[in-house]
Order: C-alpha cells, then structure tokens, then sequence
C-alpha cells in the first residue's frame, strides 16, 4: 500500500507541479487586472512546462533517487540548475523548432535578455518545489530503506 501511495504522489507531482509557476505569474496579472495577459501567460507556461517536466523532469528525479538526494534543497538547486540551463538552450531550441515546423532560418537572432534569467530559475525552482511538496521523495526513501 505504501508502494502505490508513494507512486500515486510522484505521479500527482507532476501532474500538478509543471503548472504552478504559471498559475502564480498568472494569479499575480489577475491581481492586477491583467486577465488577457494572465490567460496567455499561464498556456504558454504549461505549454512548455510538461514536455520540460516529461523530457527532462523524469530522468532527473531518477537521477536524484538512484543518487539519494531527496532533500527539499537537493530538489531547489536542481530546479536552479534546470532554470539557468533552459535559459541559454531555450533560444537554440526555438529557432530549431521554427526551421522545423515553419522553415523559417532565424539565424541566430533569438536571445533572451539577462533579466529573464531570474525569472526562469524562479520557475525551475517553484515547480521543484512544487514537486517536492507533493511526491516527498524524502518519505519514500526511508521507507524503502527500513523495508
């Protein structure tokens, strides 16, 4: 039993984790009545949240189980990592998607500014936390090893 709760809590993770940066970033524009803004933002976030959760959320938390890093800060500097990392590989992969899918070559002219780099670690580091929270791989380890 505690096999499928502890299953059912990672699965709920990600279900749920991915969305809630955009969910606050959302619910912050509706404060300030911004519900166009909020609308668009908030799909854009969940857009790219779960392929990034699926792609690249999975094989790190098996990473972090194998390597019995299931701490709460373990979990946040992984998100940090993840953040700072999708920052510089955003641009590359989005003008490879545009060549893809549109045929259109953007030769190198899609950059971020440096201000969005807080912004996507705070994402990368909210969903792990996030995740964190919910699955608490913590528990499930110790349980695990005192079977």
């Amino acid at each position: 039993m505690s096999n499928i709760l502890s299953l059912a809590r990672i699965v709920a993770g990600f279900a749920i984790a991915p969305a809630v940066p955009g969910a606050l970033l959302a619910g912050a524009l509706l404060a300030a009545d911004e519900r166009s803004n909020a609308q668009e933002l908030f799909l854009v976030s969940i857009n790219f949240a779960y392929p990034i959760a699926l792609l690249i959320g999975v094989p790190l938390f098996a990473l972090l189980q194998r390597q019995g890093w299931t701490g709460l800060i373990a979990y946040a500097l992984t998100g940090a990592a993840l953040g700072a990392f999708l920052y510089v590989a955003m641009p590359m992969l989005l003008e490879t998607l545009m060549m893809i899918v549109e045929g259109v070559d953007a030769a190198g002219h899609i950059t971020f500014s440096l201000s969005v780099l807080p912004v996507a670690i705070g994402c990368a580091v909210v969903a792990a936390i996030a995740f964190w929270l919910i699955a608490r791989p913590d528990r499930a380890l110790r349980k695990s090893e005192a079977a």
